[in-house]
């Protein structure tokens, strides 16, 4: 995981979760990262 981080192949968003998609949309990251979120994805 440490390899892939360092190549930009994926992204550690916190602890033990990664982003693999650097376009994703900033409500859906924050939305897994706080689940009782009031942010819902359409």
């Amino acid at each position: 995981m440490k390899r892939m981080s360092d190549n930009g192949e994926i992204i550690k968003l916190t602890k033990n979760l990664y982003e693999t998609n650097v376009n994703m949309e900033e409500y859906v990251v924050a939305s897994a990262i706080y689940s009782s979120s009031y942010l819902f994805v359409l």
